[in-house]
């Protein structure tokens, strides 16, 4: 009897608890935590406890802006740095046991159900790189982004539109989703780590080569978007021409990146279709290094006042530099130089973007 009767209070508790923590996490391709509370018995989710009770309660209160990698830092990604006070530790578990969910490589629609709908600043998705496996530490410096969505209402159900490449096809990886709340509600952030096996194999280019010549049609090519993230591969078409990506690209205006060296190939004219040029809030003008000592000088335009990231980063898009994160910057004209800078020679981005996910990049190379 006593014992039935604290199971009732532990209920109880749990009932009472679950409303005030209730905010969401990603349903598709499940999250740990969502694997864990359908699969409670697995071995991997018993460490979890009654935690999996809050499967929708992986959050940090306050992120300073989107400071993740200081609030839920590498390491505990997967927890969330613990934020809500509950103990989510089981889910950064080092460990093969995780379940994984199948998936095709290229576009994908990850979806989260927020059973406590907020305004939101951004969804954010990531991918671990190619050499990564559940036994290594979630990092942010590692992740790479694949998918975002900007500022948006309060929904329930959010999906957004990501992109696996096709080198993952076969691979096991981890998809990492932050949700930011609208900073002007809460600088809240919710967290979620789906563990996935990608199927399929990248088969080559799969056409005949085409005619060789000509204009090229563009019934099946997307218009460039400044929002996009485009990978090595990827063809667009920008102002009646088509381009086809060298590497990861965002934000670079096609037209204007097409030299030997840039990350776009111009493919040719391209018939019936054109874009305009959208309007830009700031800008990336200039990005070198110094011949004498390797100092990084960077020049952007600002035309509105905003919060800015600078980094710079490989051609995996792993961050080797951080400028300045988050940084309140005014309008006209800057230079930042970075010093003292020691890169290894090649070619690496200078990434400028604000909070919403709108990214500026220009190439620079070391030699």
């Amino acid at each position: 009897m006593k014992k039935t009767l604290q199971n009732l209070i532990l209920l109880c508790i749990i009932c009472i608890a679950e409303p005030l923590l209730s905010h969401g996490t990603v349903i598709w391709p499940p999250s740990r935590i969502y694997n864990c509370y359908n699969n409670p018995s697995t071995s991997v989710c018993q460490p979890c406890g009654n935690a999996i009770y809050n499967w929708m309660g992986v959050l940090q209160p306050h992120t300073d802006y989107g400071r993740h990698e200081i609030y839920a830092p590498d390491g505990q990604i997967a927890s969330g740095g613990n934020g809500s006070g509950i103990d989510f530790n089981c889910l950064n578990a080092l460990t093969a046991d995780w379940s994984t969910t199948k998936v095709d490589h290229g576009y994908i629609d990850v979806k989260w159900q927020n059973t406590a709908p907020h305004r939101t600043e951004y969804y954010k998705v990531y991918i671990t790189p190619l050499n990564w496996n559940p036994t290594i530490p979630l990092r942010w410096n590692d992740l790479i982004e694949i998918g975002h969505r900007g500022k948006g209402p309060a929904e329930s159900f959010t999906t957004i539109r990501s992109f696996i490449p096709d080198s993952y096809a076969g691979k096991r990886a981890a998809l990492v989703s932050v949700w930011q709340r609208d900073f002007n509600d809460s600088h809240e952030a919710f967290y979620s780590v789906s563990d996935i096996q990608i199927s399929g194999s990248d088969g080559g280019d799969g056409g005949d080569g085409g005619d060789g010549g000509g204009s090229l049609g563009c019934n099946d090519i997307s218009p460039w978007n400044s929002n996009n993230v485009y990978w090595g591969g990827d063809s667009v078409y920008h102002i009646d021409t088509v381009y086809k990506a060298k590497w990861w690209t965002k934000g670079d205006i096609p037209s204007e990146n097409s030299a030997t060296y840039d990350v776009w190939e111009n493919l040719g004219p391209c018939e019936d279709r054109s874009v305009e040029i959208p309007e830009e809030s700031f800008s990336l003008l200039k990005c070198i290094t110094s011949p004498v000592n390797n100092d990084v000088f960077i020049y952007y335009d600002v035309e509105s006042p905003k919060r800015l990231t600078l980094t710079i980063r490989n051609l995996s898009n792993k961050v080797v530099v951080t400028a300045f994160r988050n940084k309140p910057v005014l309008v006209g004209k800057h230079e930042q130089q970075i010093t003292p800078v020691k890169l290894v020679p090649g070619i690496y981005l200078c990434i400028l973007e604000d909070q919403s996910g709108e990214m500026k990049s220009l190439k620079i190379v070391v030699k």
